[in-house]
């Protein structure tokens, strides 16, 4: 079965017991909409992928993956038994979820929410990702103060001993120093 049957096979029900009708189709690209809710399938040959995409309708479409699918429903056993599931099923049991319900009735808000959260902290890991590595820069050339600024900013609990041994040792150097 081709792509676009399946998804039409697996998810017309669904969908339409929402009111999202299939509106546009190419090879391996299916949208489904509603009054206010769009829903997009791709399937890309070349990787051999499938991607999914939810929101609001003549708005930006949010990509549904498997990792923001486990993140979203940890606490829903039944989706998070399914890991090993195709992505179809996974998907659908998403959208069979209380969020995917939520979001099939046009209330995206948590699943913005969620993207936003998601976004901060990967923004945030990628910022202490530079300030270590200025911190190790710092320490190759005994910039003592420098590497202890930089610590400071990313939070002694936040790193690993290592450093809070070189922090340590480069507040005594700094005091020395003085």
């Amino acid at each position: 079965m081709d792509f676009s049957s399946e998804v039409k096979s697996i998810f017309s029900q669904l969908l339409q017991s929402f009111d999202l009708h299939l509106v546009y189709e190419i090879k391996n690209i299916l949208e489904f909409e509603s009054t206010n809710i769009s829903v997009r399938f791709i399937y890309n040959e070349r990787e051999k992928s499938t991607y999914f995409f939810v929101g609001k309708k003549d708005s930006m479409l949010y990509p549904i993956n498997e990792y923001l699918i486990d993140d979203l429903t940890s606490t829903l056993t039944q989706i998070s038994e399914e890991k090993n599931q195709p992505i179809l099923s996974r998907f659908y049991s998403f959208l069979n979820s209380e969020i995917g319900i939520e979001i099939l009735n046009g209330d995206i808000s948590r699943l913005e929410q969620f993207i936003r959260k998601d976004s901060s902290e990967y923004t945030s890991m990628l910022v202490n990702h530079q300030r270590i590595q200025k911190a190790d820069d710092a320490w190759l050339k005994k910039d003592y103060v420098k590497y202890i600024n930089l610590i400071e900013e990313i939070g002694i609990s936040n790193i690993s001993n290592l450093y809070r041994l070189r922090y340590k040792f480069a507040r005594k150097k700094s005091e020395f120093n003085r």
